[in-house]
Order: C-alpha cells, then sequence, then structure tokens
C-alpha cells in the first residue's frame, strides 16, 4: 500500500490498523472465507447491527481502520483490494446527525445512531464543541490534537471530526507509561536496597511532593536532562537516557522535574507542526491522568508556548463529549 493511498486515509500504516490485523487473519482462516458471507464491522458498528439490523457506522470510527477514504468519506476500494478484502460487505459510512435505524423496546421504538470514535469524542467533551483550542492528553501515551476545517498533510494524522471538520493529531508521544518507567526504578530501591515496599500512589504522592520542594528551592540551578524515548515506535523523541549529571542534582526532584519538562518539549514541538500559521490556538486543555492535575506540567507548557493553560473542567471527557452530541443531536431533531 503506497504511502499516498495511506494519506488519503488520514494515517499512517502501523501494525495496530484493522486492514494489518485483517490481513494476517485472512493468511490462516482460508477456510472460514471461501464457505462463509463476511461482514466487516467496527465494534459500535456490530451493536447497530444487533440492534437495528442497519450495517452502518460512524466515519469516527470507519478512518481508523485504514480502510478509508478521507477525500471521499467513503471506503477506498484500493486499499480494500490490496488487503484482499473485495469479497467483505463494508457498512454504510454515516454522520452523527443520521438515524441509523429504531431498536424496539417495551418503552417504543428508540433512534438508534452512529457510533463515534472514542478520541473524538473525548476532545470534544473537553473543547465543549468549541473550536481555536489545543487538547493535550497525556494518558498512557500523549497526544496532541487541534480541531481544523480542512485536511493538511504533514507530519501527523488527518482523523474525521464533526461538522465536516477534521482533528489534525500526533500520537504516541511520551505519557505515563513513560513516567512509570522512572517510578519502577524508585520502587526497586526501596525493594533491593532498603527492603522498603511502597504502592505506587505513595510514591507518586511523594515525588510530587518532593518537585514542589525543588522548584521552591533557589539553589537548584543544574537540573538533569532527560529525553523519554523508552519505548519503540515512539513519536517525537528518539532515545532514552539521562544527561547532565553534576553533583548534586541527580535528585528525585530533578530527575521528574527534567521528565516533565522533556514531556512537555515534547508536546509543543507537536503542536506546531499541527497549527503552523493556519490554526490559531487561544488556549490548550490539559486531559489524561499523568498531567490534568500536574501544576508543574501545566506552568511548563504554558511559559514554554505562551498559550494560556488549563486542565479540563470536566471528568471523562468521552462521555462528557457524547452527552454533549446527543443533546445537540436531540434539539435538531426536535
Amino acid at each position: 500500500m503506497a504511502p499516498e493511498q495511506m494519506a488519503k486515509g488520514g494515517t499512517r500504516l502501523k501494525p495496530g490498523l484493522a486492514a494489518c490485523n485483517l490481513h494476517h487473519w485472512m493468511l490462516n482462516h482460508q477456510e472460514i472465507i471461501e464457505n462463509n458471507k463476511l461482514y466487516f464491522c467496527t465494534l459500535g458498528g456490530f451493536l447497530i447491527y444487533k440492534l437495528t439490523g442497519r450495517h452502518a457506522c460512524h466515519i469516527t470510527n470507519a478512518a481508523p481502520t485504514g480502510f478509508v477514504d478521507l477525500t471521499k468519506l467513503a471506503w477506498n476500494p484500493d486499499i480494500i483490494c490490496a488487503v484482499g478484502c473485495a469479497d467483505f460487505i463494508f457498512p454504510d459510512i454515516l454522520h452523527e446527525h443520521e438515524v441509523c435505524g429504531y431498536f424496539s423496546s417495551s418503552y417504543g421504538n428508540i433512534p438508534v445512531f452512529p457510533d463515534i470514535g472514542d478520541h473524538q469524542a473525548s476532545v470534544y467533551g473537553a473543547l465543549g464543541g468549541l473550536e481555536e483550542m489545543a487538547v493535550i492528553s497525556g494518558g498512557t501515551a500523549g497526544i496532541v490534537s487541534v480541531v481544523s476545517k480542512e485536511s493538511t498533510p504533514g507530519d501527523h494524522e488527518n482523523r474525521p471530526y464533526f461538522n465536516h471538520c477534521y482533528l489534525k493529531t500526533v500520537t504516541q508521544l511520551p505519557g505515563g507509561r513513560n513516567l512509570d518507567v522512572l517510578i519502577d526504578f524508585i520502587e526497586d530501591i526501596g525493594k533491593s536496597i532498603y527492603d522498603v515496599s511502597r504502592n505506587r500512589e505513595d510514591i507518586w504522592r511523594s515525588v510530587t511532593s518532593t518537585i514542589l520542594n525543588t522548584t521552591n528551592n533557589d539553589n537548584i540551578s543544574d537540573v538533569l536532562q532527560v529525553e523519554l524515548g523508552f519505548f519503540q515506535g515512539q513519536q517525537g523523541v528518539k532515545h532514552g537516557r539521562i544527561d547532565d549529571i553534576r553533583p548534586g542534582n541527580f535528585t528525585v526532584g530533578s530527575l521528574f522535574m527534567a521528565a516533565y519538562e522533556n514531556m512537555a518539549d515534547i508536546y509543543i514541538t507537536a503542536l506546531h507542526k499541527l497549527t503552523g500559521s493556519t490554526v490559531p490556538i487561544k488556549k490548550i486543555i490539559l486531559t489524561g491522568g499523568s498531567i490534568h492535575d500536574n501544576l508543574f506540567m501545566k506552568e511548563t507548557i504554558q511559559k514554554r508556548s505562551g498559550i494560556e493553560t488549563i486542565p479540563s473542567i470536566v471528568q471523562n471527557q468521552e462521555l462528557a463529549g457524547l452527552l454533549q452530541l446527543a443533546s445537540k443531536i436531540n434539539s435538531e431533531h426536535g
């Protein structure tokens, strides 16, 4: 599959795509393929089919499979044939405002709408439906996203969004799992050197307190340099290492401060890739467990980007996004 074909889908070729996994599955299940009528479903699309009998899905869940041509908002027959799925029956691609069908219940016929991608729902919930903001998510992995009215080429993904917009995104950035590598080291010191075992929540609380004490110490002038490239395939960082160790600066506080600063720089670099000179960003919204309540991270991103940075005011952004979409659709349908 040529890069220009993948670019039409707004994503890059990677092992996690449904297109890759399905191709591998087909190589080992020829007897099933030859003897059955096969339907390709997203998970949400399968539930829609069971509830309504309609074979359909939303564009935000269709695109991540690798089979979509975003320029046409339709399935890409070239990639489907390349993978070997020409005989599969693919679902109708619907927009969020379209009714897939109705579920018959004791309460009457309940309209069923398309399945919404979790990333898009989370961004929608964090932004409250507004634009001119960026969302930086520091979950297990880091993600930086901005809403754009057009799909543009570049070192990023163009994911479908709502209201005919796109979600320009850089994924697989360092996040919580990278910081966990450092926590694992501290935990191992406690067990192997001091024969002391503490749960990870207690360790994190102590680390947070240590960072606060370090930032308040005027004598701390030589902070370590940390690169968080601990895992293969991560974006925005190449190496995992600790540099510039000097007498007095190799402390827990300096270690984590340097790690957070590296993470902030990676996120800001990714944001610049997404915005360029075309997408004005007035505010950065932080989500995800590793940065949402992290005051040091918030202040570092704001200082280095020059953009107001605040934690998301809602929890469970995915559910908040679905609720806001449902409310909007309900008002439009009366």
